[in-house]
């Protein structure tokens, strides 16, 4: 499936790529993979977290250009949001974040990563219909990952390495 998503013939589909696990499981990593395999084709990326995603919409509602701004971003041909629902929506983020999926619905591709399994999303949306209709746009057709397995970002085991990091450092006279 990953070798399928990086030939990125979804982006011709405009569908979705959701992709969910546990903490350091590699979602990221790979969503970051497919974009570079993207922009190394010539689509246009957007590599984002959904905080800052929220932060720059909530910037363009203060000056008065949100409009302008939903427009840019749904004409991105792959927009990845990264820590999808890593918190809760705050009132009014929820609607800003469905107007920007129904924006980008069957015209543009998106890839989205979560630590939730995809029966979580609805709990990040405050207003539960708004979450139910978002989801909805966002799963249609959509390709869906689960990586299983254990945390990449384990840690080093000093007691079993070879040789220890003050003794590999090399000694300056």
């Amino acid at each position: 499936m990953i070798n399928e998503l990086a030939t990125c013939r979804f982006t011709n589909e405009k569908v979705s790529v959701l992709i969910t696990g546990l903490c350091g499981a590699g979602k990221s990593h790979i969503a970051q993979a497919i974009g570079h395999c993207a922009v190394r084709q010539g689509i246009d990326v957007l590599f984002t977290t959904q905080t800052k995603l929220l932060a720059q919409i909530h910037a363009a509602r203060a000056t008065d250009t949100l409009d302008r701004k939903l427009q840019t971003m749904a004409r991105i041909p792959l927009m990845i949001i990264d820590d999808f629902a890593l918190k809760p929506f705050k009132q009014g983020q929820d609607e800003d974040f469905r107007e920007l999926v129904a924006e980008r619905y069957e015209r543009n591709s998106t890839i989205i990563t979560s630590n939730l399994d995809f029966t979580e999303w609805g709990d990040a949306f405050p207003n539960k219909l708004l979450g139910a209709a978002t989801i909805d746009r966002l799963r249609h057709r959509a390709y869906q990952l689960v990586f299983n397995g254990p945390s990449y970002r384990t840690l080093r085991d000093i007691k079993n390495n070879s040789k220890s990091p003050v003794e590999s450092t090399p000694k300056i006279d």
